[in-house]
């Protein structure tokens, strides 16, 4: 980790992109009922409490003395 602070910061997509990333990854990988049953809980994610955690997530990478927002969910990983 050590040099991690000169590290150019990564951008945080937007919510939509995100999703949108994520099931163009996943279509192929699932068969048509999961990928619908995916889909569909993406959306409801984007629907209802996907803002306000990716609001929160913007505002945690804005907050000066950060690195990025990855350092929590390294916290996350190792506990």
């Amino acid at each position: 980790m050590s040099g991690q602070e000169r590290l150019p910061r990564l951008p945080i997509n937007k919510l939509e992109n995100a999703i949108e990333d994520f099931l163009r990854a996943a279509e192929p990988l699932l068969p048509p009922d999961e990928f619908a049953a995916t889909k569909q809980s993406a959306q409801e994610f984007l629907d209802n409490e996907g803002p306000r955690l990716h609001k929160m997530l913007v505002e945690y990478d804005e907050d000066d003395g950060r690195n990025s927002y990855l350092e929590v969910l390294k916290g996350m990983l190792v506990s």
